[in-house]
Parts: C-alpha cells; sequence; structure tokens
C-alpha cells in the first residue's frame, strides 16, 4: 500500500493557536508610588551602608595581613641575626 503525496511533519499540519495579547491598564495611587520610591531609596541607603561595612572589613582585612607579614619578617630577620651570632661564636671557638 503505497501513498503519494507529501507528508508534513505533525507540528506543521496543525498551526499552533496564539493567546491574544491584551494591553492592561491600572490605576496606581500616588501613595502606593510613593511608597514603592520610599523602598527603593531605602533598599539603596542599606545598600549602600552593607557596602561601606565591607569595605572597611577589608581595609581592616589588608591591616592584619600586612601586620602579620611585618612580624613574620621581623622574626625571621631576628632569627637570622642570632644564628649569625652563634655562628660566629662558634667560629671563634675554634679559631682559638
Amino acid at each position: 500500500m503505497e501513498v503519494s503525496g507529501a507528508r508534513e511533519h505533525r507540528a506543521r499540519a496543525r498551526p499552533k493557536k496564539r493567546a491574544k495579547q491584551r494591553m492592561v491598564t491600572v490605576e496606581v495611587s500616588d501613595s502606593s508610588v510613593e511608597k514603592l520610591v520610599a523602598l527603593i531609596v531605602n533598599t539603596s541607603e542599606v545598600a549602600n551602608n552593607e557596602l561601606g561595612k565591607l569595605e572597611m572589613r577589608s581595609e581592616e582585612s589588608q591591616r592584619r595581613m600586612q601586620k602579620a607579614e611585618d612580624a613574620y619578617r621581623q622574626l625571621r630577620e631576628d632569627s637570622t641575626d642570632v644564628l649569625r651570632l652563634q655562628l660566629e661564636k662558634c667560629l671563634n671557638g675554634f679559631a682559638m
């Protein structure tokens, strides 16, 4: 049994029904707009405040890190100086 003619994919055979888009207008009172604007302003102030706090924490962390690096560097230099003195004493003892 042969079927002649063009076959189309099922999706093409039935066109999709599209929902009609409608524009909806809503009346907005001035007080609700003012509340929304106040909320946005308040949110931005809170965000700026949090950003400032994070920046302060970052600066404090950098200061602590710098202090730790300086302390380590000083300890390393002091240890090296002490070892040099001990080595010199030892060598002077052998040289006598």
